[in-house]
């Protein structure tokens, strides 16, 4: 560490460093010594929210999610994916602080209709998803393989599963196998669905 020091010493005359307001955003200047200069922005770690240099491209974003219908889930993955941050340690910003950040903003998500009613062993994905333990985007992995029997609700413009007792008993015993377990049977399959080639035949 000290002979890297005393490198640094040899090549850099000085850096300075200017903040930009209260925002994370600093700007970074060093002079080198013989001349010549290179600037940059880092960031740093700040307490407020609303010193946050995007703040107001934050609010507008939430507002817009909320206003499409989106839930706190969906606008917490929506968030960290297009690069907003919370204003420690430029983390993406948790389900919990996206809700606080509503409440703060006096955003509510507008009260959700009621699903009709389906007939007999008919569920909501959702509602399957909790009576078999699993995930929402399990449920829908699992649809999208053929490995459910669904429809399209149009009225309700959601999917819709099949279980009956049954199907449910067979649906739990699939969770219980280990991950993984189908992907590996998918490649043997394919594996053994290959064409095999003598070792004593040679080409010509």
């Amino acid at each position: 560490m000290a002979e890297r020091k005393e490198i640094v010493r040899q090549i850099i005359h000085r850096v300075m460093v200017a903040g930009e307001g209260r925002s994370e955003r600093l700007q970074i200047t060093i002079e080198w010594v013989g001349g010549g200069t290179t600037v940059g922005i880092i960031t740093r770690p700040i307490s407020r929210l609303e010193h946050l240099s995007a703040y107001p491209q934050l609010c507008q974003r939430l507002r817009a999610l909320v206003d499409a219908g989106y839930s706190t889930v969906e606008i917490t993955a929506c968030l960290a994916h297009e690069g907003f941050h919370s204003p420690k340690y430029a983390k993406p910003f948790s389900r919990q602080s996206v809700v606080e950040l509503m409440r703060r903003l006096g955003v509510h998500q507008p009260r959700r209709r009621r699903r009709p009613p389906l007939p007999e062993h008919e569920w909501w994905l959702s509602d399957l998803a909790r009576e078999l333990g699993r995930s929402n985007s399990t449920l829908h992995q699992w649809r999208k393989r053929g490995w459910l029997q669904v429809r399209w609700h149009e009225q309700s413009k959601r999917w819709v599963a099949w279980a009956d007792a049954v199907e449910r008993a067979r649906l739990k015993q699939w969770c219980t196998r280990p991950a993984g377990y189908e992907s590996r049977n998918m490649w043997l399959d394919a594996q053994r669905s290959q064409p095999t080639v003598s070792p004593h035949l040679t080409a010509v």
